[in-house]
């Protein structure tokens, strides 16, 4: 957890394996080439003594044999420039909110991944009117009860281009909605290749951009 708030622009911080346990915030960024990687060692490859192989687990379960804390279990504000591989987020949060969310965040990635929320959408992406998020999610799996990527883009003076795309992806609902507040957005530029999910409503897309398609 301390890394989330101390990393610097260009670092490399490996995570291994394990439960960790409690809600988290990403209060750090990096920069243009100077990515902040967070890459989980289910192999425990860095041979750190004592450290056995196994899944990296992040979650606000604060024990597996109680019920778990009803909190966002990762949040990050307005934070660019990072990315996670190799990771088990597992959350749990109440209905109509997000175990993982993200406001205003930009230039990230997620790539192995795993999202699970047990009670309402796996993540939600929230951007600032106008701006690109340029965002990537690559052989990721998402499990919720509602969507797995729930996108909220604002309505702009002209159609604008997010940039979002998942590559190789699964998900038991909805892979993403884009809308926002329930109605039409001038917000498009989503990028869906080869992924799978188990409902007849893959991709939900409320957009008046024809400028820029999905």
């Amino acid at each position: 957890a301390t890394s989330l708030s101390s990393a610097s622009a260009g670092d490399i911080v490996y995570i291994s394996p394990g439960d960790y346990r409690g809600t988290f915030t990403l209060s750090v960024s990096g920069s243009v080439g100077n990515v902040i990687q967070f890459i989980g060692d289910p192999l425990a490859s860095q041979a750190i003594g004592g450290i056995a192989a196994g899944v990296v687990r992040i979650t606000n379960y604060l024990a597996d044999n109680v019920n778990p804390t009803d909190a966002a279990l990762f949040t990050a504000v307005s934070r660019s420039y990072w990315s996670f591989t190799g990771v088990y987020f597992e959350g749990f949060k109440g209905a109509n909110t997000a175990a993982h969310t993200l406001t205003t965040c930009s230039n990230f990635s997620y790539n192995n991944c795993a999202f699970i929320n047990v009670r309402s959408y796996a993540l939600s992406i929230t951007t600032t009117a106008g701006v690109a998020i340029n965002a990537s999610f690559t052989k990721c799996i998402f499990q919720a009860v509602s969507f797995a990527t729930n996108v909220n883009c604002p309505n702009h003076s002209g159609d604008y281009n997010i940039n979002l795309s998942y590559t190789d992806c699964t998900a038991n609902t909805t892979l993403v909605y884009l809308n926002t507040s329930n109605a039409n957005t001038n917000a498009n530029g989503i990028t869906v290749f080869n992924c799978f999910t188990t409902t007849k409503e893959g991709v939900q897309v409320y957009s008046t951009n024809t400028t820029h398609f999905t």
